[in-house]
């Protein structure tokens, strides 16, 4: 399950950084694109945070 969602952050970042390189003059495009990953990175590790909790030590 880790590893599913390190993969996607991973993915969101290489998409991101793709549509960033490959669409160089398009300043509405990026202004667009950043703030949404943004979002859905932070979103996505809250849910798996809320998925799967803190981690904790035994006492």
């Amino acid at each position: 399950m880790e590893y599913l969602i390190y993969a996607s952050l991973v993915l969101i970042t290489l998409v991101s950084l793709w549509a960033i390189i490959s669409i160089p003059k398009n300043y509405l495009f990026k202004s667009i694109l950043i703030p949404t990953m943004l979002v859905l990175a932070i979103s996505t590790w809250f849910t798996y945070t809320a998925i799967l909790g803190y981690g904790t030590t035994y006492k």
